[in-house]
């Protein structure tokens, strides 16, 4: 089924969705209520009056392919070409984790789903975890693995980075279980959209 989602950081507003969330954390990075966090974020489900409206953004003509992501690791990190500002920094450049984020932290520390999952944001590092779809997902290097992912940016502001039909992991490849998923950033209103597409699996 397709699902509809975005979440925003737009200076004191955080839109998001949650239908069709694949896995969440068991101390979930962001609590599950608009009310605004520490920072004064806050977030509309695409369900909710007044939420955004599902428009998926087509970069797999016109993005850049990102390679190597297997399973359980991150790679990058890759140009925005421009500076968005994220909580309490701004960031332009950006990395990409297999297990459905992405993240502006300078460190090559690979997330997992799972109880140690770090608690994001967080002012000490690692602490800019944007979990689009996080569960276990794996692209490549194992049997039955698939899926791609892309980057696109406009070199002034927005960045769009998309997984297409990424296959899951539970306890062995499932190639019939996939997941599309995308998250935009956009400069002019320092929003982030999470949108999802088709979801096979659990």
């Amino acid at each position: 089924t397709a699902a509809l989602f975005a979440v925003c950081l737009v200076t004191g507003v955080m839109w998001g969705g949650t239908d069709g969330r694949k896995y969440q954390n068991p101390a979930p990075m962001h609590p599950d209520t608009s009310a605004p966090d520490a920072w004064g974020y806050t977030w509309v489900k695409s369900t909710d009056p007044g939420g955004p409206t599902f428009r998926w953004v087509d970069i797999t003509t016109r993005g850049t392919a990102v390679t190597g992501l297997t399973d359980d690791n991150v790679v990058g990190p890759f140009d925005m070409l421009f500076n968005f500002p994220y909580y309490w920094y701004t960031g332009n450049r950006f990395k990409v984790g297999s297990n459905g984020y992405i993240q502006f932290d300078p460190t090559n520390i690979a997330y997992a789903p799972g109880p140690n999952w770090v608690q994001s944001p967080n002012t000490a590092l690692p602490n800019d975890l944007m979990l689009i779809c996080s569960g276990d997902l794996v692209l490549s290097g194992q049997a039955g693995a698939g899926g791609q992912c892309y980057y696109w940016t406009n070199g002034v502001d927005s960045l769009v980075v998309s997984y297409i039909n990424v296959t899951e992991w539970e306890a062995t490849i499932i190639p019939a279980n996939t997941h599309t998923f995308q998250v935009i950033l956009n400069k002019n209103d320092s929003s982030i959209t999470y949108q999802y597409g088709l979801q096979r699996g659990r």
